[in-house]
């Protein structure tokens, strides 16, 4: 904020003035000098920039491996216990040790968008986690695509879209992994989820998109494409939800046009547009316990946030527990997830 310079009044105030703040300073009566006026000022000012200095060491604090296991410990007393949902991968485990020589017919691909280096995303970690999906689709035999082509007309984000599209035709499956996960396991297979979705009874549509959903809906962060005529199609009609590009809608990016797409709850809930043929379009989406296939890490203020909106017992099903397939740094930004994603880097990959 500008600072307007102290000024004596007829009366004698002293008047320190913020403009565009409405905040006075000094509203006492007296002789006043104008240098006595400043130095009230440069003691507000001090105690304004040690505030901040606080702030920041309790940031760097809880960025810290020691604190945030802290916070995990907090996370894990509120919403621990058994997760009801994470008895799948043990039934996908079961399936893929059944059918292990069908499981080897389909040929799969991993694609990862990875976006330019930058002050948000660091060289470093950008490798980081191209190294992580490469470890991983070498030691299953999986072909390992990354794309570095964005869409300059919108985020980078809905360029997954397009990725998609241009390399599905080419395999059974396709996966897509958000630049911000990590794989945990690599004991677990994509062929087991595929398995399951091909083996998904419904009289009226097949099973083209695997993804989890957590306490938020359906996330696009991680997905399992089946190669077909209706997931080319939906890729296309995914990306012409142009609408949701800019606007004051929840969630960002591509996540938008998802919600709007499958009509879920919490975008009705906020009574936001539903696509006319949500419902149709939901039954081709096959929806899997979020510790399956995308678990997640709570700070304490995501709890919070959690919490307030009723839906604590769905942390339990997302929160990440060793030997769960992939952890995804959603809804974390700058340093904070970078130092997290160096934390959770080689601490499982073997298992």
């Amino acid at each position: 904020r500008t600072v307007q310079p102290a000024k004596l009044t007829r009366t004698g105030q002293c008047k320190v003035r913020l403009r565009g703040s409405g905040i006075v300073f000094g509203r006492r009566q007296g002789s006043y000098t104008q240098q006595s006026c400043m130095r009230r000022l440069h003691v507000c000012c001090a105690a304004t920039v040690a505030l901040l200095c606080g702030m920041r060491v309790v940031v760097e604090l809880h960025e810290r491996q020691g604190a945030w296991r802290v916070t995990q410990a907090v996370v894990g007393a509120v919403a621990g216990g058994q997760r009801e949902g994470c008895d799948f991968l043990l039934r996908l485990r079961q399936l893929g040790a059944t059918q292990q020589e069908q499981a080897q017919q389909l040929k799969i691909g991993i694609v990862l968008l990875a976006v330019p280096a930058s002050a948000e995303w660091p060289a470093h970690v950008v490798q980081l986690s191209i190294r992580n999906k490469r470890q991983y689709a070498e030691l299953h035999g999986y072909e390992l695509i990354v794309e570095t082509t964005a869409d300059p007309s919108r985020p980078a984000a809905w360029s997954k879209l397009r990725a998609m599209q241009q390399h599905l035709a080419r395999f059974d499956f396709l996966a897509f992994m958000d630049l911000d996960t990590l794989i945990m396991n690599s004991s677990i297979l994509l062929e087991w989820f595929a398995r399951d979705c091909l083996n998904q009874p419904n009289a009226f549509s097949a099973c083209d998109i695997v993804m989890a959903q957590d306490h938020n809906g359906p996330n696009s962060g991680v997905m399992l494409l089946r190669n077909s005529d209706w997931t080319q199609w939906f890729l296309q009609l995914w990306w012409d939800q142009d609408q949701f590009v800019k606007g004051n809608y929840m969630f960002e990016y591509e996540q938008r046009g998802l919600h709007h797409l499958v009509g879920s709850e919490v975008w009705r809930q906020r009574n936001l547009p539903v696509h006319r043929d949500a419902d149709a379009i939901a039954q081709h989406m096959h929806f899997v316990p979020p510790c399956a296939l995308n678990s997640r890490r709570f700070h304490l203020h995501g709890l919070y946030k959690v919490a307030r909106a009723g839906k604590l017992r769905m942390v339990r099903e997302e929160r990440y527990v060793a030997g769960d397939f992939i952890i995804h740094f959603a809804g974390l930004k700058g340093r904070f997830r970078q130092d997290l994603m160096l934390m959770f880097r080689d601490s499982e990959l073997a298992t």
